[in-house]
């Protein structure tokens, strides 16, 4: 009756499928989209669910299928909100920061922080995943051998359980 948003709970969210752009994407020469994907939500308790979500994106650095990233969701609704922002995966905020950090640090002598060598090992696990990707897509266009899908389709494998890799170090400390 009056908008009362209903508390939402954090968990962890996979991302199954790039649906698209969703709607109005912004002004032209936005660097942002609105996008929609199908997510599998791991709760902290209970089952894992799927829904499907739109979230606004940074077109430099959106979220790509099997990305696991935070979200919030309504337990009884399953309404899904991707969390973006913090993350350097996906916010240009955080990644201008650390980047300008890590210039300081080289100018002024200082030795690299652990944030900055881990701000570049996401990058670099960013970059590789993303590769992947486009070779099992250019593959896959072109009507490639399946044994070449299958080695490309490891390669995408390899690179985001990489990436969760890291996130699950980056958690524990």
């Amino acid at each position: 009756m009056f908008n009362k948003k209903k508390s939402m709970v954090e968990g962890q969210a996979k991302i199954l499928q790039d649906v698209g752009p969703a709607g109005y994407t912004g002004m032209v020469g936005d660097p942002t989209a609105n996008i929609k994907y199908i997510v599998e939500v791991r709760p902290a308790h209970g089952e894992p669910f799927r829904a499907e979500t739109k979230v606004k994106v940074e077109l430099i650095s959106p979220p790509a299928v099997g990305d696991v990233l935070r979200a919030l969701y309504d337990p009884e609704s399953h309404k899904v909100e991707l969390q973006l922002e913090g993350d350097p995966r996906y916010d240009s905020k955080v990644r201008k920061a650390a980047k300008k950090a890590r210039r300081e640090e080289l100018l002024h002598g200082g030795p690299p922080t652990r944030e900055s060598a881990v701000e570049d090992e996401v990058d670099t696990l960013n970059r590789l995943a993303r590769q992947a990707i486009e070779e099992l897509r250019d593959a896959e266009n072109r009507g490639a051998p399946q044994a070449e899908l299958d080695v490309l389709t490891q390669k995408v494998n390899d690179a985001v359980q990489r990436q969760e890799d890291l996130l699950t170090r980056m958690e524990d400390q």
